[in-house]
């Protein structure tokens, strides 16, 4: 969000005793590394045995490659937004008022943003339906934002002026498409529902599109500041099911962590609440949905430590939260983004650094790396990787309180990743130090090597 520090901090939550949540057994984390060599066949004695089948070789382990935007594009990709088109793999990049169509092979990023989105901003967000692979692009204009789509990728697109629902909150929105929920009638021949969400200082609220983004319900209250901290909403999503999700970063006086979410459309709002797992009020909480509809949600905790914890009945029940970066011994986490893709398997990938304290703080000098968490058994194991181990991400602080704090603001507020057709992870973030200056410059992380969740 790119609002002053009074905005941000005016929602003060109240303490309220959630029920705690039963918890399963903690699933084990690894740090990721090449497979041990398969040990030499001892010297056969005579009589030579049969031979036996060759076992099957270890899994690779998980490797990514950055691909950085050439000079003069995606300079200033503070909280960028990344998604693919399901159809045919097509990547996009939202930097600001930029948008691109990225070809990795090639290294190529093609400007395909509508003018309609280029000119001003508050707050830029990309987002791809990950089952129709429509594309929206949202520019936050005070209290509402200008919505364009496209239905090819960006080669020709439509724009709402008004892309949001009456009473809609002035700050840090997110959108988001997905299948309609069981009883809700689409219009205009829209395949898919839409929803808008986004804060003031005493609410989120949510905005329901059944059109496909040409006009919008009035928007509904998920949450008050009462309850939850309306400044932090992560990006919204949905479900096999229709049902829609929006992950809420601190709960109950900042003891708790959840999300909200509807069965009918976004006319009401339920929230779930994973309890005791803290929260400092930074970075947005992530979720993501597999094949079945499981839920892997992924947050800074009270720590400061990045940790994940997984559901099946949708928040009435959780798996014990597992602390990623363990591995590598991160004292201090940001921009933590789940993924997920076939039964069972989903990534967290976040900014992580081994440097106590304060990461809020000027004085704070902090090395941030980018980490990747994978899954492939529903969250029983964990196998985390440094997938930038010769390039600094961030050198210094973090700042996620407005814009007049220490000189360290130049991320904003998240990063984002996504899912290829074949299950590679990307995540699209902005370095914020090149050759030792601070920067905001966009990158794509690709995994090349490693299972992934396909």
């Amino acid at each position: 969000m790119r609002r002053a520090l009074a905005l941000l901090l005016v929602a003060l939550t109240l303490g309220c005793a959630a029920p705690a949540a039963r918890h399963e057994a903690e699933a084990p984390v690894v740090a990721a590394r090449a497979p041990d060599p398969t040990p030499a066949s001892p010297t056969p004695e005579a009589p030579t045995p049969a031979p036996q089948p060759a076992a099957p070789p270890a899994p690779e382990a998980p490797a990514f490659r950055r691909h950085v935007s050439p000079a003069g594009k995606a300079d200033d990709a503070g909280e960028p937004s990344l998604g693919v088109d399901p159809r045919n793999g097509a990547v996009l990049y939202q930097a600001n008022l930029e948008t691109f169509r990225v070809d990795l092979a090639n290294d190529s990023w093609t400007s395909v943003a509508p003018l309609t989105t280029t000119l001003h901003s508050e707050d830029p967000i990309l987002a791809v339906d990950p089952f129709t692979g429509r594309v929206y692009v949202s520019q936050l204009m005070a209290d509402c934002s200008i919505l364009a789509w496209s239905d090819d990728d960006g080669a020709t697109w439509t724009t709402n002026p008004l892309g949001c629902g009456a009473g809609t909150g002035f700050d840090h929105q997110t959108v988001g498409g997905g299948p309609f929920a069981a009883g809700v009638t689409p219009l205009g021949g829209a395949k898919d529902a839409l929803y808008y969400c986004s804060h003031d200082t005493v609410t989120t609220s949510c905005a329901a599109s059944r059109d496909g983004g040409l006009t919008f319900l009035p928007a509904v209250p998920v949450n008050t500041a009462a309850t939850c901290d309306v400044t932090g909403p992560g990006h919204v999503r949905v479900g096999r099911d229709g049902t829609v999700y929006l992950p809420e970063r601190a709960c109950h006086g900042s003891q708790d962590q959840g999300f909200a979410l509807s069965t009918d459309g976004g006319v009401t709002w339920t929230q779930r609440f994973l309890a005791g797992v803290g929260s400092q009020g930074e970075s947005d909480a992530s979720l993501a949905l597999d094949a079945t509809d499981k839920i892997y949600f992924c947050f800074e905790g009270g720590d400061g430590h990045a940790g994940v914890a997984t559901t099946v009945d949708r928040g009435k029940t959780w798996s014990k939260p597992v602390d990623l970066g363990a591995p590598f011994g991160l004292q201090n986490t940001q921009f933590e983004v789940a993924v997920a893709g076939a039964a069972g398997k989903a990534a967290c990938a976040f900014l992580g650094t081994p440097t106590p304290g304060d990461d809020q703080a000027a004085e704070f000098n902090g090395t941030w790396r980018l980490y990747v968490a994978f899954t492939w058994d529903g969250g029983a194991n964990w196998t985390t990787l440094d997938a930038t181990p010769d390039d600094v991400v961030q050198q210094g602080c973090i700042y996620l309180f407005g814009n007049f704090g220490p000189p360290c603001r130049n991320l904003y507020d998240f990063m984002d990743a996504a899912v290829l057709p074949d299950g590679r992870v990307l995540v699209g973030y902005a370095d914020g130090d090149v050759d030792g200056r601070q920067a905001t410059k966009g990158v794509i992380a690709e995994q090349v090597a490693g299972p992934g969740l396909r």
